[in-house]
């Protein structure tokens, strides 16, 4: 797959206002109909993507959604972040085995009819990381006590690392809100020495500020970019992995779910067969209800030995997926790291030539 997110813009009058993007694919994956697909999508259809891959694939870390923001979600950078962050978010999901051949991950990318498409489908049983999330913050789930060392262990290691993210985010950002104020500083300094040489009688003096005036505005473009460049690089990823984090954590919960659907089956055959037990040892019992009784506790059997192997299986396919997420995790930051340190680099080198041509 080659999936891009591009030229965002905004449709709809005041009350209906949204961004659509273009999404192009390129792919060789069988199944396809085409090698090159080219749609139009907006935010909630991203989201619909994601509440159907975590309904049909239960113990898969879905990759993240950006968050949904109501305050100026029309901004240039806000816009910019979306589109990078929603890019990202495809190509994490074209690139995982399981998820790349799901049929609703086609219908995202090649569907001209996507409206249509979508209510025809089945429902979203699931409803994805912002409902779910929300119900994991405030304990809808049932208690659960888990029993497995392993699962506890990545549990305090993921509070420890989302905590540690949390605080790398507030300086990153602090950064780049210093570095977005400087480029302020310089542009009106700029000004300010523009306007002193449109003031001065000397001309040789009147063109040292000006070229003084021109040096501190390539200053600011070269701050902008660089704060736009941080955004992209070291935020962005920092800012993934605090998402997928709580992804995780809901991916978590599936196992949880399943663990609790065994356990209620259990249960209830449990209590089917001491009925039975009960029913048996007395000294006239009705034929037709210890058949009955003995056809549900069946039936039961199956189902609870169904289940467990589906929180087994689960639970198996959880340790995988945090085992790839380790994996992504150092690979994904050392890459960031080296195109930080690269372009920081390459921003004091063009900074020094600024300052030698002047002088």
């Amino acid at each position: 797959f080659e999936i891009t997110v591009s030229d965002p813009h905004k449709i709809g009058d005041a009350m209906s206002a949204h961004v659509v993007y273009k999404v192009h694919t390129k792919t060789s994956q069988p199944g396809f109909d085409s090698e090159e697909y080219s749609v139009r999508r907006r935010y909630r259809d991203f989201e619909w993507l994601f509440n159907q891959l975590a309904s049909t694939h239960p113990g898969v870390v879905i990759p993240p959604m950006p968050e949904k923001q109501s305050l100026g979600r029309f901004q240039d950078d806000f816009v910019e972040s979306r589109r990078f962050a929603l890019e990202k978010y495809l190509r994490k999901i074209s690139v995982h085995s399981l998820l790349q051949a799901d049929d609703d991950f086609k219908i995202f990318l090649t569907s001209e009819n996507f409206t249509i498409e979508t209510r025809v489908r089945r429902p979203e049983t699931s409803r994805g990381f912002f409902g779910v999330f929300g119900e994991v913050m405030s304990g809808s789930f049932s208690k659960y006590s888990e029993t497995d060392e392993w699962f506890e262990n990545r549990k305090d290691q993921l509070d420890a690392l989302e905590s540690q993210l949390r605080s790398l985010l507030k300086a990153i950002d602090t950064t780049i809100k210093q570095r977005k104020e400087l480029a302020v500083a310089h542009g009106e300094f700029g000004q300010a020495l523009r306007a002193l040489g449109e003031a001065e009688a000397s001309p040789q003096l009147a063109r040292s500020f000006e070229i003084f005036s021109e040096l501190q505005d390539h200053l600011r473009q070269l701050q902008e970019r660089q704060a736009s460049f941080d955004v992209k690089t070291f935020e962005s990823t920092t800012d993934e992995y605090i998402r997928t984090i709580g992804s995780i954590k809901l991916t978590l919960t599936a196992r949880v779910k399943a663990y609790q659907v065994w356990q209620a089956d259990a249960a209830e055959l449990h209590r089917k067969t001491s009925s039975y037990d009960r029913l048996r040892n007395q000294t006239r019992f009705r034929t037709d209800r210890t058949s009955q009784l003995q056809a549900e506790i069946g039936q039961l059997e199956i189902q609870t030995e169904n289940h467990r192997h589906e929180f087994e299986d689960i639970s198996t396919l959880i340790r995988a997926e945090l085992e790839r997420f380790d994996r992504e995790k150092v690979l994904d930051f050392k890459e960031s790291a080296e195109q930080f340190l690269s372009s920081m680099v390459d921003h004091q080198q063009k900074v020094i030539r600024l300052w030698e041509a002047y002088l």
